[in-house]
């Protein structure tokens, strides 16, 4: 599905990935893990084009990718889920979903109900303006969005991050059933407990560099790797 080889990202003369090699199966959960400014966020960044790498590879379904725009990127399939959320706070639920709306290009269309489905406090308040939700449900509506627009590969960045221990597992529901959906998931994280529980394979990174990559079940184990 994914296969990055010795990525290099800049923030101006800033050097922040240092040669990123990965890869992503089709149907599996996989993390990133590390402390804040290991270069986590950027990874995901430069896989959507919001940060153009300065050299290396990203090949996505079959297509070389690197430096494409982002709204390219996401046509060909990638969607994005940012830390910082974005909803847009004035449009009510129904309609925040109906701007991320797009075609699927094959199996199943994500729609408001499937969607509602798999966040039920969603449909509880379909007709809710964005600004008056939770952090909880906002994440939850940013991930119902992006999912309108039917992608086969799935990046989140930091989802459980600031929100409450229920909606946590709430979430970690929610992307259990995503992969068995057949959606193909690569999140970034720094709360081992959370990441434990959802993800298949784990990449560690620390200074822009990936320092192990492995099965999850091995990286929990490894607390010379995780000092998170």
């Amino acid at each position: 599905m994914l296969k990055v080889d010795a990525l290099h990202s800049y923030y101006g003369r800033a050097h922040i990935l240092q040669g990123i090699d990965l890869s992503v199966r089709a149907g599996e959960v996989m993390v990133l893990l590390g402390r804040n400014g290991a270069g986590k966020s950027t990874t995901m960044k430069s896989l959507i084009g919001l940060v153009r790498p300065a050299r290396g590879s990203i090949a996505f379904a079959g297509q070389q990718i690197a430096g494409w725009p982002a709204y390219r990127i996401v046509r060909a399939g990638m969607g994005y889920v940012p830390e910082e959320r974005r909803i847009f706070t004035d449009l009510t639920v129904m309609e925040n979903l109906e701007t991320g709306r797009r075609p699927a290009t094959d199996g199943p269309a994500w729609t408001p109900a499937r969607l509602f489905d798999l966040f039920p406090n969603l449909g509880a308040m379909r007709s809710r303006p964005g600004g008056q939700m939770s952090g909880g449900e906002q994440q939850m509506l940013t991930i119902a969005r992006t999912l309108m627009g039917n992608p086969k590969l799935l990046l989140l960045d930091e989802p459980s991050e600031g929100l409450a221990p229920v909606i946590v597992e709430q979430m970690a529901g929610a992307i259990a059933a995503l992969k068995a959906e057949g959606v193909t998931v690569l999140l970034a994280e720094q709360n081992l407990h959370f990441a434990a529980r959802v993800a298949d394979r784990a990449v560690v990174i620390e200074t822009g560099r990936v320092v192990w990559q492995g099965a999850m079940a091995d990286a929990a184990q490894r607390s010379d790797l995780l000092h998170l």
